[in-house]
Formats: C-alpha cells, sequence, structure tokens
C-alpha cells in the first residue's frame, strides 16, 4: 500500500504549473506548451486513481529486450541502412541495455558481435571506422571498444571453424580462448591517436577532421580501457577541456586558440569557448576532465615526479558548471522531472544521462576530488569521515520520467502488470510523440542507474587498485601513469550516506515493483558495466591472475 512516504505520489501531488509566456508566444514556448501538454496526458492515469490502489510506474523489461532483440537480429530492418555507417554504436547501445538490465548475452551473438566490430577496425592506420572499409573515427572507436568490453575477452580472433562450432553451440570463446581483445591493433590504435593529438590539447575526430571536446572523451575512455595512455597522449587535455566552459557554466564544442607568429601555441591569450553550453559536451568534456583530475590523487605523491599527471595551467570551475547543471532538470509534473540538454530548450530522454544522472555524478565526483585535495593540503587524517556532498537534484523525479514518460504504455493493456508482461511498443523515446530507439533506450537506462545508484570515487578502493598493482620484470615507461589510470577508474564504490533510491512500490519481499525497477550501475565516466571495465583493464594492465 503507496504511503505518503512514497517518492512517486508525492512527486504527483505537486500543483501543475505550465509554462507562462507571458502573452508573448514564440516557435519555442509553442512547442514547449504542446510537450507540457503531452506529458500532462501521460501522467494524467496515475493521477486520476487514489495512490492505495494505483501502483508506481513498472519498467517493461521484457519489452525493452524483445526491441533490442530485434535490432540484433539478421538482418536489420531496411529503414536502417541510414545506419550502415554507425554499426559499433548500435552494437554498444544495445550491449550496454542488455548489461543494465542484466540480461546475458548467448555466445552466439557474442561471436557475431566481436567479429563485427573487429572488421570494422582500419588495419592500415589504426582506430574503428563506423563500418568495414571506413577510416578510423575516434567516435566509431569508442563505441567499438565500450562494445568490444561487453561482449569481448581475452584472446586472437576466432577462426571460421571456431565460430561455426560456437554457433552450433559445441563451445564458448571463452574455452577457446578467442574471444578477440587481442586482435584490437593498440600500437597502431595509439599511433593513429597521436596523430589525431593537436599542439593545444585537442584531438581531431579522424585525420583531415574537425576538433571536438567530444574526441577528447573518446581517447580517454579508449586509452583507459586498452591501456594505451601516456603523458605524451594526455598532456594539454585538461587545459583544453577547461577552455571550452563558456560564461554560462556548462561547456561548448571546442575553444578558439591563438597561436604566435611561429605558429607556435601561445597560452598567454584568452581562449574563448566556440558555442553554446550542451549537455552532450558537458558530459563529454567533464568526464575526461576527472577521470585526468583523479590522476593527481595524493595518494599517490610519494611517486616520482617524472611519471606523474600532465601538468595543468587551466582549471575548470566546477562551482559554475554545478549551476548550470542545476537549470536543467525539468520541473516535474509539468515537464516531467527529465532533463534538457541546453537551457531553454525541450526535456529529452537521452539527457537523463548526458545532463542528468551521469553528468550529476561526475559533478559530484569533482566536487568530491576538490575537496579531497584541500583536505589533504591541510594534513587532515587519512582516517578523517568521509566527505558529505550535497544533494543538489531530484532523482526520483529523473525516475519518474523515464519510467512514466519515456516508456510507452500500449494501449490495450488496462493494469501496469499486464504492460510489464506486454513485449509490444519496447525501447524508451525521447518523449512523448517520438519513436523508441537504441539510442534513447540505452540512456535512459543509463539515467536510471545513475538516478537509483549513487556511484562516486572511493579513496579506500583506489588506494587498494594502487598497491595491488603488479608490476612488470623490467621497469616500463609509462609504468605509475598506467598505475594510476588502472587504481583510479577501478577506484569507484557506493558513495557511503547515500542511499539507493529505486522508484517504485516494494511489497516487503525484495520482489515488488520497485525491485523489478532496478537496474544496474554502470561506470561514472565510461558507461559501461563495472564487471566489464574490471575484466577488460586487468587484461589491458597485465593484472591478470
Amino acid at each position: 500500500m503507496a504511503t505518503s512516504t512514497d517518492p512517486f505520489h508525492t512527486l504527483l501531488s505537486l500543483p501543475h504549473r505550465p509554462l507562462n509566456d507571458e502573452a508573448n508566444p514564440t516557435p519555442t514556448s509553442v512547442e514547449e506548451s504542446y510537450v507540457e501538454s503531452d506529458i500532462h496526458d501521460v501522467l494524467r492515469p496515475y493521477t486520476t486513481v487514489s495512490p492505495d490502489v494505483s501502483p508506481g510506474p513498472i519498467l517493461r523489461r521484457k519489452a525493452h529486450l524483445a526491441f533490442i532483440g530485434k535490432l540484433l537480429a539478421k538482418p536489420l530492418p531496411a529503414a536502417y541502412v541510414a545506419f550502415d555507417s554507425t554499426r559499433p554504436w548500435l552494437l554498444y547501445w544495445s550491449l550496454h541495455t542488455y548489461t543494465l538490465l542484466g540480461h546475458p548475452v548467448d555466445e552466439k551473438l557474442k561471436m557475431r558481435a566481436v567479429s563485427t566490430l573487429l572488421s570494422c577496425q582500419d588495419v592500415d592506420k589504426g582506430g574503428f571506422g563506423g563500418s568495414p572499409g571506413h577510416i578510423g573515427h575516434l567516435m566509431a572507436t569508442y563505441a567499438a571498444i565500450n562494445a568490444l568490453c561487453i561482449v569481448g575477452g581475452p584472446g586472437a580472433v576466432p577462426s571460421r571453424q571456431e565460430c561455426e562450432q560456437v554457433s552450433a553451440g559445441k563451445t564458448t570463446l571463452a574455452k577457446l580462448g578467442k574471444a578477440g581483445w587481442d586482435g584490437i591493433d593498440r600500437k597502431k590504435l595509439y599511433a593513429w591517436m597521436m596523430r589525431l593529438k593537436q599542439p593545444d590539447g585537442s584531438f581531431t575526430v579522424h585525420e583531415g577532421g574537425e576538433v571536438d571536446v567530444r574526441a577528447s572523451y573518446c581517447v580517454w575512455c579508449i586509452a583507459t580501457l586498452t591501456g594505451t595512455g601516456t603523458r605524451e597522449l594526455f598532456e594539454g587535455m585538461s587545459d583544453f577541456l577547461a577552455s571550452c566552459q563558456s560564461y554560462e557554466g556548462g561547456l561548448s564544442s571546442t575553444s578558439f586558440p591563438t597561436y604566435n607568429p611561429n605558429l607556435q601555441l601561445d597560452n598567454s591569450s584568452p581562449r574563448p569557448a566556440l558555442g553554446e553550453a550542451h549537455g552532450g559536451y558537458a558530459f563529454c568534456a567533464a568526464a575526461a576532465y576527472l577521470g585526468l583530475s583523479l590522476l593527481e590523487d595524493p595518494l599517490h605523491s610519494s611517486a616520482s615526479s617524472s611519471s606523474t599527471a600532465p601538468e595543468r595551467r587551466q582549471r575548470l570551475d566546477v562551482r559554475k558548471l554545478t549551476r548550470w547543471t542545476l537549470g536543467l532538470q525539468c520541473p516535474f509534473p509539468s515537464q516531467g522531472g527529465g532533463y534538457k540538454g541546453r537551457i531553454n530548450k525541450l526535456v529529452d530522454g537521452c539527457y537523463s544521462w548526458f545532463s542528468g544522472a551521469g553528468m550529476w555524478g561526475v559533478v559530484e565526483s569533482l566536487q568530491q576530488v576538490e575537496k579531497e585535495t584541500t583536505t589533504s593540503h591541510k594534513n587532515a587524517s587519512p582516517s578523517a569521515a568521509p566527505l558529505t556532498i550535497p544533494e543538489l537534484w531530484d532523482r526520483p523525479a529523473l525516475q519518474a520520467y523515464i519510467l512514466c514518460v519515456a516508456q510507452s504504455i500500449p494501449s490495450d493493456c488496462s493494469t501496469p502488470a499486464e504492460a510489464a508482461a506486454s513485449t509490444a511498443e519496447g525501447g524508451l523515446r525521447d518523449k512523448p510523440g517520438k519513436k523508441a530507439d537504441a539510442y534513447h533506450t540505452c540512456y535512459n537506462l543509463a539515467g536510471l542507474s545513475a538516478a537509483q545508484h549513487v556511484v562516486r570515487p572511493c579513496r579506500e578502493t583506489r588506494e587498494f587498485c594502487y598497491k595491488s598493482w603488479k608490476g612488470a620484470e623490467e621497469k616500463e615507461e609509462n609504468e605509475e601513469l598506467r598505475r594510476r589510470v588502472f587504481s583510479s577508474m577501478l577506484g569507484f564504490n557506493l558513495a557511503p550516506g547515500r542511499e539507493k533510491i529505486v522508484l517504485g512500490h516494494h511489497d516487503g519481499s525484495g520482489k515488488g515493483d520497485g525491485a523489478r525497477n532496478e537496474v544496474l550501475p554502470t561506470h561514472p565516466v565510461l558507461n559501461v558495466g563495472f564487471v566489464q571495465v574490471r575484466g577488460m583493464m586487468l587484461w589491458a594492465y597485465g593484472q591478470e591472475a
């Protein structure tokens, strides 16, 4: 039975305050009014029934798994021909959805996915393209490495005969010891990323392409998971990322560097951000900046200074970023509690991750790093109580948007139980009136995960990973940096004092709607499951048992 403390029905009791355009309608305000009306219609069934008999929203797992299953079937529908250059992305979105929902990937699908992903590798120049034969592109490479992290494993690429044995159910990739990770040409991958690097610390998305702050994020994630990070690769990245912060506090796609007459970068000149702050750019820039910031963790202060993290001249204003992020959550119930990508724009389910729960995971982690650094400089005792970071956003409201607004309910389902059992109209969407797709399904569920589980950097876990490092018999170049990357990216844990919040009713047995609505945690920086991240990093850094 619902009670007055039930967060969902508490949210529904809030007054509906539609947009007030002050009698001066604009195309944006008119569209906003339409969206608010659609959201109001979606929420009406939950508000017209007593909370005692109206259950909270239910995650339609069966429908979403069926939706992704169709996308992974062979062949794809004809309409997907336009996505031929985004094959690694389709696999990453689909496979990460499986991870978040706790759904296992069968061996035949693993084999097909590994084969497809490695066929997209540019064997001549390095990196992965969007389809076989395409040139390497950082965004496609990020998606391919993340997808391989999920379904791949140690070992070479299986032969055609071995693939047939896997398809027939006679063996598995793990038993063969050929799950594909050794098929990643990491030397060419690293050399390719270095060719994409610019003098100011930024990266182009492909050779001869444009500079984009998302490229820097892709480089950080790719290098982290494949163990290819070096001081040379990361040098100048933090400065570039911080320079993309706009006057609003968010981050834009790039910034404008100044060069002297000798074509050398002039670090003394102002470097204005180019364009409007945007949730996608802001998350990517802030997440990469967080990863680089963790390399300076005081627990590594005794390490040799010759292998420490790259020097930073410009720093991100975390306070301004926090203030900007605060303005991106749309009020409940008029706009559903979801997030928008820019100020004065429409709510969108994908920003549940980029502007919402994913962004807050990064912002709060940056706040924590700043406080830890300040505490360390004050020579505080290592055994001091855990730092507390104030929670400034509405986690239940975001979950309500994802479960009520981003999910569609089949018209022939009269009860939530029927909707949960149905496999029709699966997948998650941008907003009412939009069709579900793999992209919005993945990032809605990633946002749901980060709104349920508060995963933040954990000093004790970082220190354990750092001390557990098994060095090579002969000291390797960049070993200290590799050790820091390894320990910092595996050094996340559930934040103490931050309870798990799963929207939905609990019947006391652990099997109620709330339990059914829970999804698995995802890595706050990499956005891949923790088990998968750990497995690939153990392999990439030579830390396997």
